[in-house]
């Protein structure tokens, strides 16, 4: 029973989760309310694990957690993110996960411990990044060629439908099927 004791102190390590220290704080207080107790949690840690909860809660799946294997507050990171059922990647840089690793992903999340270095995280959104455009490139192949039948059946628009064909045959990026899709809209209204 923790109200025997005169004096008592309740220090959080700094990384550890939020949540976990509120309910013992929470728990302690109720049980002696004299305790003196010292949220030490670092502000960078208590915001990403509040973020990644945010995530979390809006559908994130998957979760890239960058950092070292030994730190605390990564650790604590994919934790959270393990317990919430999310696929949880702990890397420390993007030469440990593969698209392989993103095939039933729908709507990944990416945080980083404390000291992780900028450069590691860039890397590791870079290669996501590099993931997410194959993964949706069959996509994107298939909405070209239904524009570029629409751009064929505008033809006597002239000039815009052009730059519709040209756009959609030149380059299969987003702003590319942007542009050809406003261009579409815009022949299909007049």
């Amino acid at each position: 029973d923790l109200a025997q004791f005169d004096r008592l102190i309740l220090i959080a390590q700094t990384t550890i989760d939020r949540s976990l220290f509120d309910s013992v704080r929470r728990a302690v207080m109720e049980r002696a309310p004299h305790a003196t107790v010292f949220d030490t949690i670092c502000d960078s840690t208590g915001n990403k694990q509040s973020e990644l909860r945010d995530a979390l809660a809006s559908g994130a799946d998957t979760v890239v957690v960058i950092g070292g294997k030994h730190s605390a507050n990564t650790r604590s990171l994919a934790e959270i993110a393990r317990d919430a059922g999310a696929h949880t990647l702990h890397v420390e840089s993007s030469d440990e996960f593969s698209d392989a690793d993103f095939a039933e992903s729908a709507f990944v999340f990416v945080t980083a411990g404390a000291s992780t270095p900028d450069w590691a995280i860039r890397d590791a959104i870079a290669r996501l990044e590099e993931i997410r455009i194959a993964k949706i490139s069959p996509r994107l192949r298939r909405a070209a060629g239904i524009l570029q039948g629409a751009a064929y059946l505008y033809l006597y628009q002239g000039a815009s439908a052009f730059a519709a064909f040209y756009l959609l045959s030149a380059d299969l990026s987003k702003s590319a099927l942007a542009a050809a899709s406003f261009i579409m809209f815009s022949l299909a209204a007049d």
